[in-house]
Order: C-alpha cells, then sequence, then structure tokens
C-alpha cells in the first residue's frame, strides 16, 4: 500500500468512490464480530431484569427506547449439553427486520435451530439513564414479547408513522410450569413513542367518558377467584422509579397526639376539703369552716 494517502485523482474523493467506500464499510462492520459491543440485556431465572457482566439490575419502572431500525429476526443454534454443563452457541444467521427473515439453516451436530429476535434499547431516565443493551431471546414467552411489540409498531406505522420509537418499560410475568415450577416470562409495555431525535410524541387527549352498564340482576354468587401471586424480583439494588413512598407508621405515642382534642370531654379537677377522723371505727367530723379575715 502507497504512503502517500492523497488518492491519485485529486484531493477529494468522487461521489460515486464516496458512495462505494460507504458499502464497503457497512459490509464490513456488518459481517465482523468484534468482542465486547453493548452490554446484553437479560431476564434471570429468578425474574429480574440485568444487563452487562457483572448483572446490574434494571431500575424498576426505568424507562427504555427501542430503535425500530435495529430490530432483527433469524436463527440460532445452541448446543444441548447434558446435565449442568454450559451449553455453548454453534451458530447464528440473524438479519434486519427490514430484509426477509433467512431460510432454516443446515441441522449442526449436537444443536438444534430456534426462532431468535434482537433489539437494541436505550434508557432514558433514572440510574441508567443513556445506557444502550442489546436484547436477543429465543425463548416462547421472549418470542411472543416481540411479537406483541412488532404489533405495536405496525399499528403505530398506520396511526402516527412520524413517531416510531417505541418507549417501554421492562416487566415480568410469571406461570406456573408443571416441571420448573414458577416461571418468569419478559413483558415489553409499551408506555410511549418518540421520533427518531428522540422527541416524544404529544399526548392523546381525554377519553370520553363511558355510561355505565345498566344493572342487571344479581347472579349466582361464584367461587372467589384465587388472587394473582405477586411477581417479587430476587433483588432490587436501584430504588423503583414509579412506587410511591409508603406512609410513616405512627407509634403508641405519635397515635395519641394525633387524635383531635376535644373540649367536651375534658376532665375538670374539683378541689375537695378532707374529712378527718375523730378515732379509729368513728365516722369521719368535718372541719370548722374557717373565719375569714
Amino acid at each position: 500500500m502507497a504512503n502517500n494517502i492523497t488518492p491519485s485523482g485529486g484531493r477529494s474523493l468522487s461521489a460515486d468512490m464516496a458512495s462505494r467506500l460507504r458499502s464497503g464499510i457497512a459490509e464490513s462492520r456488518a459481517t465482523t464480530i468484534l468482542p465486547g459491543g453493548k452490554p446484553i440485556l437479560r431476564l434471570l431465572k429468578s425474574g429480574s431484569w440485568v444487563f452487562g457482566q457483572n448483572d446490574d439490575d434494571v431500575q424498576i419502572g426505568s424507562e427504555w427506547a427501542i430503535n425500530p431500525m435495529q430490530i432483527g429476526h433469524g436463527w440460532c443454534c445452541w448446543s444441548n449439553n447434558p446435565g449442568n454443563a454450559k451449553n455453548t452457541l454453534l451458530g447464528e444467521q440473524m438479519v434486519n427486520v427490514l430484509d426477509h427473515k433467512p431460510m432454516l439453516p443446515d441441522p449442526v451436530p449436537g444443536g438444534e435451530w430456534k426462532e431468535q429476535r434482537v433489539c437494541d434499547l436505550m434508557c432514558l431516565n433514572g440510574d441508567d439513564e443513556g445506557t444502550e443493551v442489546v436484547y436477543k431471546t429465543n425463548s416462547l414467552g421472549g418470542l411472543r414479547a416481540f411479537d406483541g411489540l412488532l404489533a405495536a409498531i405496525t399499528a403505530q406505522i398506520d396511526n402516527n408513522p412520524d413517531y416510531l420509537v417505541a418507549i417501554v418499560q421492562l416487566k415480568v410475568d410469571s406461570y406456573d410450569h408443571q416441571k420448573y415450577g414458577q416461571t418468569f416470562i419478559p413483558i415489553l409495555d409499551v408506555v410511549g413513542w418518540a421520533d427518531m431525535e428522540g422527541n416524544r410524541a404529544p399526548k392523546a387527549g381525554k377519553r370520553a367518558a363511558v355510561a355505565a352498564p345498566a344493572a342487571t340482576p344479581p347472579a349466582a354468587a361464584a367461587a372467589p377467584a384465587k388472587p394473582a401471586k405477586p411477581v417479587v424480583p430476587a433483588k432490587a439494588k436501584k430504588a423503583p422509579l414509579t412506587v410511591a413512598a409508603a406512609a410513616p407508621v405512627a407509634t403508641p405515642a405519635e397515635a395519641e397526639d394525633d387524635i383531635p382534642f376535644d373540649v367536651e370531654t375534658e376532665e375538670t379537677v374539683v378541689e375537695t376539703v378532707a374529712a378527718v377522723p375523730l378515732r379509729p371505727g368513728a365516722p369521719p367530723r368535718r372541719q370548722r369552716p374557717q373565719p375569714r379575715a
């Protein structure tokens, strides 16, 4: 390669050469896997959203923007090692959602190809504001969460195509698995929209009031529904953003201070003249009143 960095054709690149350079750089970046990169967002088996190598907790109530141009679909293949042996990634074929999903790849010994979805997210508020992560999933619950996200984006394209960046809160749900017990699944709860420059869409006006339905005769009493189990993450190092502070609990002394003062029930202390007994067993005799001075 020549040491002279100036092209032979002049001091600037032609439009065609610049376009070819851009395409070459884009292809190189797209086909080259570099170590590191953005932290990986994961939902642990304990029900906690974490990201990065240190499993940093996602702050409850934080909002994350999903770039629609960085959503991908395709396939991944992981090993099926027996017991507690760690599985390894044997293959992955992913493309942008703008392109056709690749065909199912050829089988790989010791592994099985599964559908996979991927997206980039950036935190908009809280302790992790500005943090960018990558979320990949091939689980059934994760694919369903992605399907709901894609359906919401599709509806937004029809309703307001200027704001296609979904703003979500990362939540969880759970169900009782016959084999594994309580199993957590991811929820990508869309709470707003923004444009590609980060400007939020204006909030819609208040909904019109809906008249209450006419009263119907009471039906036979049904068995009370079993209350759902609360989903509580295993740990929460960061203070939630949307949970209101609990009211202070009064101690017994404080509770007495909170009782309103009632003048009608206040006792009046009345002084009485003490009786002086004459002798044991004799009834008390009242003292003579003292003469006035």
